[in-house]
Parts: C-alpha cells; structure tokens; sequence
C-alpha cells in the first residue's frame, strides 16, 4: 500500500516538476528517503544481525525487519525472536528467542537439555555429522576470526542452575547455544 502511495506521489512529482526544471531524481531522493524514515520510525525497526548467535535459524549478516515494541512486553510469548538492547551495552542489539515468560521456572540438566516448568524443550539439531569443523567466532565490531571446535565439547561450560522468571521479564537465548557467549 505505502509503495503504491509512493508511485502516485512520485508520477504527480514528475509531471509537475518537469515544468520546473527541478531534477527529478533528486526529488524523488527525497521522497524515498522522508518515507523510509517514516516507515522505520512509526510502523517497522531494520536491523543487521550482528553475530552468530542464532544460527542457522539466523546468520550473522541478516536484514531483520521487528515491529517497534517499546516496553509492549504482555504480547510476548515462548518461541518469539526478539530485538533488543542489553542494559550492559546499550549500543550493541542482541537477537534472541524466547524460552520463557513471566512465571516461569528455565533450568538446564547435564543433558543439555533446556527444561522449562520441568517440561523439556524440543530443540532442532543440526545435521552436522562432523565432531571437528573450523568455525568462525564474531566480536562486537563485526569482525569474523577462524577457530577449531569440536562439536561434542560446548563452547562455553554450561550452568547447571535453575531460574525464576519474574513479572514483566522474559529469560532469551540464541539457538547457536554451545557456540555462543551472549
């Protein structure tokens, strides 16, 4: 709909300034530019996946489009991919999924199983059948480093814990779980 606006306003634009002798293209710049702001400010968020750290659902690199859920957290729910900035670094955005809600109890068992109100989570594994693979590891500014991994060894130790998930909180994580530190 706001393309086919667009067309319109466009058409009209051209008609009335090739009157003017008004560059056309540059006009229509604009326009774009005024709508694109527009549309990212009011209706939808673009973002680029910084990391790894949901893949393969999403890869590091992806164009991501959210709707802007400022502090809406009632309309959240298990299984949603969220954007977000962390408290501890407002710059950075993570992209997570979410495993629980409000009221909810995540554990984790030696398994590696993620346990939600004592109920595993069913979790797509990858159909990797290599156990040593070169991987690649992202820091912050985007930057992609070679490593050796094996794929029966976590990446990070896991935390046998439990936590409570309190009201108005969800508890996040990526689907890259053993190879990833946020």
């Amino acid at each position: 709909m706001y393309v086919l606006a667009v067309a319109v306003i466009l058409f009209e634009m051209r008609r009335y300034l090739k009157k003017k002798k008004i560059h056309f293209f540059s006009i229509a710049l604009l326009v774009c530019m005024a709508v694109v702001s527009i549309v990212k400010s009011f209706f939808l968020d673009f973002y680029i996946v910084p990391t790894a750290s949901m893949s393969p659902t999403i890869h590091s690199g992806d164009l991501t489009l959210s709707l802007p859920y400022k502090d809406r957290r009632d309309k959240l729910y298990r299984g949603d991919v969220v954007i977000f900035h962390p408290s501890a670094f407002p710059s950075f955005i993570y992209v997570k999924r979410i495993v629980g809600v409000a009221g909810d109890t995540v554990s984790f068992n030696t398994n590696k199983e993620i346990l939600v109100n004592r109920k595993p989570v069913r979790i797509e594994k990858e159909k990797n059948n290599f156990n040593i693979i070169y991987e690649g590891i992202q820091d912050r500014d985007g930057k992609t480093y070679q490593y050796m991994t094996d794929r029966n060894k976590p990446f990070v130790e896991p935390i046998y814990t439990t936590w409570h998930v309190p009201d108005g909180y969800v508890f996040v994580m990526g689907d890259n779980r053993d190879n990833s530190w946020d």
